[in-house]
């Protein structure tokens, strides 16, 4: 295990959280709010179909709050 956590601002965009993702090698990254609150959790798995979806609509990826927000239960939780 890492002794630093990786995480992520609600705020930020997908393609920030899949950067993250393969950049330390790790497949689910814990969403923090402005107060630096864990509120959710996305994977991997997630964020590739987020960015697959906007690629195919020809649409800019959304911020994470997105992925919160219209996920299915496999991929996140979130705690608000």
């Amino acid at each position: 295990m890492h002794p630093e956590v990786v995480t992520i601002n609600e705020n930020a965009s997908v393609q920030d959280a899949a950067k993250l993702l393969m950049t330390h090698y790790i497949r689910h990254l814990p969403v923090s709010d402005e107060f630096d609150r864990v509120i959710g959790m996305v994977s991997a798995r997630t964020v590739m179909d987020a960015l697959g979806r906007f690629y195919v609509s020809e649409r800019r990826p959304h911020r994470i709050q997105y992925i919160l927000n219209t996920s299915g239960p496999n991929g996140y939780w979130q705690t608000r």
